[in-house]
């Protein structure tokens, strides 16, 4: 259940032998890497490449912004989407996204030119600084105490991983609210609960002490310090961590957005600004950051710190895989500095080779957009040849079986074949469609870890999504089991138990449901939505006339859409990406009954009907029945059918009234797009999905008496929409 934060990119960085290609120039680069993004792991014989495009899509993720770094120096930009899905406003160069944890490296510069100044020592006892807070002491601190070192190094044993915010109009808490968990701040109190130096434990808590620390012994507020110290010397002229922001930035924010995609204004975490996640900046100087960065750590600028101040913070400290604020990602024989950032609705990474002079930040305005970034690093690192991080090859799901294990005897403590590694690891290739080989990952990461509800958990959501209930029910109750079991290790999955039991119960009673066929099933549905009309008039229509080199309008607007059929509508527009056809009981003007009937080109602008890509009984399409789903709280039969230029559609339909629920589409490449959903309001949104030779389903979505309206599919006039069969020829 749990997914570990991503601190690295690539695995077993030996077994890749990919050569960087040619330069070639800067656009053509722009381009490869906007072509090349690939999965962490590839499994058969065949490479696996998308587009960016194709993976926003995917992700649904509305805004990006990427910079790369080369040479020393921000070689480019580039920013995609839209700042807000309501307002359309595209991303420009000047669109601020919050960086969340990626603050964390920020304040930690700032308080080490404290060091570098002999204002703060690193190894010394805070309380000896803090003067309008002390960290409290107790059975934890009487011989080993919170230092500025373990601060920075998320190791000195202070609770707190990380901050929720608060929304726009919530009353925001003073950091000594924080500190205390008094409201109104929502999280607990932060306080020390492990013997600080004995082991590394994320802590934005931690990073709260810092900030408290630095702002007591200067008297200044931190986002002045950053403004001074950081943003000023480097030249970063699009960032600030103060809240509010400065009004000459406030404009410029992106909106965030949930994994729903519904837009909200980024959350405030502590008034004045926080250390932990408050940053607001671009990606051009998010990476401007990093590369005088890189300039200390070469002994080129003293800018932001000097070189020994830059080698320490990229030194491991408490953990192999962090520094002084900068997280350690080893790739082969390289070790990247980097520090990923997430807050409610926005998903941001940067990463760069200390010394060689490359690397890349990633910004996005999305909860979904971890997993693209890491995609663009690897496209990124391909196209210009970076030490050690490439998407890694495997025959099969035992050899990368076999080469888990080797590592794992060879370095148990690898991050890469740790609980949450391998728990990440099964989690990305879920995401990449390769379920079979997710199981059995999430299935040797519980065999290695015999102790872990977590990871039973993810075995068992992993064999529900690939179809298998029983072996998922099986897996769910071994959690539950190992939480009664082991109550201290699975604490932190305790809060779950609830939600376990609850997806048991649904699983078994889908068991319990009596077989049906597919045909039964594809036979329910069609009667369901279309009573006695028998689908070979829909054939017979569509032998009798077709549409040969029509000129197909620009436009055809769909009102008050339903999936097939509704209280004012009687028919269906039939649409399988190569045919279409009209199919309605409805009477003619004179009251007389008509079959169904040839859409005539000239009759699609402004046509007022339903519309279904494609049913199996249209046109003898083959269809797959994978089983029992809950979708929305009730059970439905998954049927898939492919699409004769390719894709695939996902049609959901209720066990009990064999009406379709739910659909999803997937275009071959281009990601899951969730277009209908036969529910009160009817309609959800599907701006950009990109059809087949240009097909454009687009549109606003007013929402107007529980109705969405003037949603259209654009067609490029110089397109053939509809081609024919060479049978029918």
């Amino acid at each position: 259940m749990r997914r570990a934060p991503t601190v690295a990119v690539g695995l077993w960085s030996a077994l890749a032998a990919a050569l960087a290609p040619a330069q070639g120039t800067l656009e053509a680069r722009i381009a490869r890497v906007e072509a090349g993004l690939a999965p962490h792991v590839m499994v058969g014989a065949d490479a696996v490449t998308w587009t960016l495009e194709e993976r926003l899509a995917h992700y649904k993720v509305p805004g990006l912004a990427i910079a790369v770094i080369n040479g020393g120096k921000v070689e480019w930009s580039r920013q995609y989407g839209v700042r807000d899905a309501k307002s359309g406003r595209p991303v420009d160069a000047t669109t601020l996204f919050q960086v969340a944890s990626i603050t964390k490296p920020v304040a930690a510069t700032v308080a080490l030119q404290l060091v570098e100044k002999g204002v703060l020592d690193l190894d010394r006892d805070v309380n000896s600084y803090l003067k309008s807070w002390k960290v409290p002491e107790n059975e934890f601190t009487r011989e080993q105490k919170v230092t500025v070192r373990r601060l920075l190094s998320h190791s000195a044993g202070l609770t707190v991983r990380g901050f929720g915010g608060y929304a726009a109009g919530q009353p925001v808490p003073s950091i000594l609210q924080v500190l205390d968990g008094t409201p109104p701040a929502n999280n607990d109190p932060v306080r020390v609960d492990l013997t600080p130096g004995t082991r590394y434990r994320y802590s934005g808590g931690g990073y709260t002490v810092l900030q408290l620390l630095v702002e007591d012994v200067t008297g200044r507020p931190l986002s002045e310090l950053v403004d001074e110290m950081i943003l000023t010397p480097a030249g970063l002229t699009h960032s600030s961590i103060a809240d509010p922001l400065p009004a000459r930035l406030a404009g410029l924010r992106a909106s965030g957005h949930g994994r729903d995609g519904v837009p909200f204004p980024g959350r405030s975490f502590l008034r004045g600004g926080s250390a932990c996640c408050g940053l607001w900046t671009t990606a051009s100087d998010l990476a401007g950051f990093a590369v005088e960065t890189q300039r200390a750590l070469r002994g080129e600028s003293s800018a932001l710190m000097k070189q020994a101040t830059a080698k320490a913070m990229s030194t491991p400290t408490g953990s192999e895989s962090m520094g002084l604020g900068w997280a350690l990602a080893r790739h082969g024989d390289a070790v990247y500095l980097n520090h990923g950032g997430g807050n409610p609705g926005f998903s941001s990474f940067l990463i760069f080779h200390p010394t060689a002079g490359y690397g890349v930040a990633i910004v996005t305005n999305s909860d979904n957009g971890g997993g693209l970034a890491q995609e663009i690093v690897r496209s990124v690192a391909h196209e210009y040849g970076w030490e050690g991080i490439r998407p890694q090859r495997f025959a099969s799901a035992d050899a990368l079986v076999d080469e888990i294990r080797r590592s794992r005897h060879a370095d148990p403590e690898d991050p890469r074949v740790t609980e949450g590694g391998l728990n990440r690891l099964g989690y990305e290739l879920l995401s990449d469609g390769q379920s079979p080989v997710a199981v059995r990952v999430f299935e040797l990461n519980a065999e290695l870890n015999p102790r872990s509800a977590n990871c039973r958990d993810s075995l068992a959501e992993a064999q529900e999504r690939g179809g298998d209930p029983g072996a998922a029910v099986r897996s769910y109750r071994t959690a539950l089991e190992l939480l009664d079991r082991f109550p201290e290790p699975n604490k932190g999955y305790a809060r779950y138990r609830e939600r376990t039991l609850a997806r048991i119960a649904r699983l078994e009673q889908q068991s319990a449901k009596p077989a049906i066929s597919k045909d039964e099933v594809i036979r329910r549905a069609w009667k369901a939505m279309f009573g006695d009309l028998h689908n070979e008039d829909v054939r017979s229509l569509y032998v009798e006339g077709y549409f040969h080199g029509a000129t197909v309008p620009n436009r055809m607007t769909v009102k008050r859409p339903n999936l097939f059929r509704n209280e004012t509508t009687s028919g269906v527009l039939v649409f399988d990406g190569t045919r279409a056809a009209w199919v309605t009981r409805a009477p003619d003007k004179a009251g007389n009954p008509r079959g169904p009937e040839l859409i005539e080109p000239t009759s699609w602008r402004h046509f007022e009907v339903d519309i279904a890509l494609v049913f199996p009984a249209f046109f003898d399409h083959p269809a797959e029945l994978k089983g029992i789903v809950n979708v929305g709280g009730s059970d439905a039969y998954e049927l898939l059918v492919p699409l004769p230029l390719g894709g695939l559609v996902t049609y959901f339909v209720d066990s009990e009234s064999f009406l379709v629920t739910r659909r999803l589409v997937q275009w071959d490449g281009a990601g899951d797009a969730e277009l209908w959903e036969n529910t009160v309001d009817g309609w959800l949104e599907a701006d950009g999905i990109r059809f087949p030779d240009g097909y454009v389903f687009e549109g606003s979505h007013g929402k107007e008496k529980g109705l969405y309206k003037n949603v259209r599919v654009n067609v490029r006039p110089d397109d053939r929409m509809f081609r024919i069969p060479e049978e029918l020829k």
